[in-house]
């Protein structure tokens, strides 16, 4: 079953990129630029996918290192950064949220506030993914009880991966791109 798990992967990664699929810097461009909404989301979301399967084909060795080696992770983040499109920031949120990149906890802990309703649901549920635990946010709720639900993430996160946490190593390792290849490889 592994086998067969890890020969999709490289299957999907040579069409990808080994077979004229468009790269990750050709899929940024498109989310960033296309020519229309739905061309710029899709191109979003075929990114955020693509990184995902990056991740699932690397080795538990390689996993802590993922997100500073990986290309198209910065290229998530700049499109959570300077797209204008909802759809687009939402799919970035949710391929951050795949890879597990504790280091835009922050920023997705501040989109949960969002205007946009797409973007708060996505980034529950990248805080709720990389977290591990689901404090019953209400996308849909009143501002002011999801202002609650947001506080309490935050002092969550504080505690869990804050500068001050005695245990931020363990559970970068837990709750980071290393805990979700060592759950894939155990699953």
């Amino acid at each position: 079953m592994a086998g067969l798990r890890v020969f999709g992967i490289a299957l999907f990664l040579l069409v990808m990129v080994g077979c004229g699929g468009p790269s990750g810097e050709q899929l940024f461009e498109t989310a960033l630029n296309g020519a229309d909404a739905g061309e710029r989301e899709a191109a979003a979301v075929k990114l955020a996918r693509y990184t995902e399967q990056q991740l699932l084909a690397t080795s538990e060795g390689e996993a802590a290192d993922f997100l500073t080696a990986s290309p198209d992770v910065p290229r998530l983040r700049r499109l959570l950064e300077e797209s204008d499109t909802p759809e687009v920031r939402a799919a970035a949120v949710a391929g951050l949220g795949e890879v597990r990149d504790i280091d835009s906890l922050p920023q997705m802990l501040d989109l949960m506030a969002s205007e946009s309703t797409v973007i708060r649901m996505r980034s529950f549920q990248a805080v709720k993914e990389i977290l591990g635990t689901d404090f019953h946010f209400d996308p849909h709720g009143p501002p002011e009880e999801r202002a609650e639900v947001i506080e309490v993430y935050r002092a969550f996160y504080e505690q869990a991966l804050g500068p001050l946490s005695p245990h931020r190593k363990l559970n970068e390792q837990r709750m980071g791109p290393l805990g979700k290849v060592s759950q894939n490889v155990k699953g």
